[in-house]
């Protein structure tokens, strides 16, 4: 017999746990104790499904991910894009996106843009491998251009959005 198993013989499930059984919690059925681990999995778990439904509604009008497409009959590869908000007094947190192929005319959402920064220049440097040579362009959307009456059709995504050349 396996040390302990017989000291569970007389135990139950479900039901008041009392001081007396457990220490200082005193819990009823269908309650749970979380150590604070659990507490910071489960806070960066709801933290993840709030930020997928922030993002999912925001694409639905003029804020959301934007994406970089790929209107060439070649793919792109190793595709590198560092962005960043910036006016002349305020800059955003540079951030980059790497992408390890884009497939000849297809798309691909790159990150999140916060609505706020809509106020600010975004640039997007974008670096590539196209029939391996390196190759880059720069996109730049204007300060507070990023808005709904700006708002196009844009073929490529099926979608209404902003396009930067």
């Amino acid at each position: 017999e396996i040390d302990g198993v017989s000291q569970l013989k007389g135990a139950a499930t479900g039901g008041l746990i009392t001081p007396k059984t457990a220490g200082i919690f005193q819990l009823h059925q269908g309650e749970m104790v979380l150590d604070n681990a659990a507490v910071a999995a489960f806070q960066k778990s709801l933290n993840l499904v709030n930020m997928s439904q922030s993002n999912e509604l925001a694409s639905v009008g003029p804020a959301g991910a934007p994406v970089i497409i790929n209107n060439n009959n070649v793919d792109m590869e190793m595709i590198v894009i560092v962005s960043q908000g910036f006016s002349k007094t305020k800059k955003s947190t540079l951030l980059r996106k790497k992408l390890d192929n884009l497939p000849a005319n297809s798309f691909a959402k790159i990150e999140f843009v916060q609505p706020e920064l809509f106020v600010l220049n975004n640039r997007f440097q974008v670096s590539f491998f196209e029939n391996n040579q390196l190759k880059d362009k720069t996109f730049l959307f204007k300060q507070n251009t990023i808005k709904e009456s700006n708002l196009r059709m844009i073929p490529e995504i099926k979608k209404r959005g902003i396009l930067a050349k």
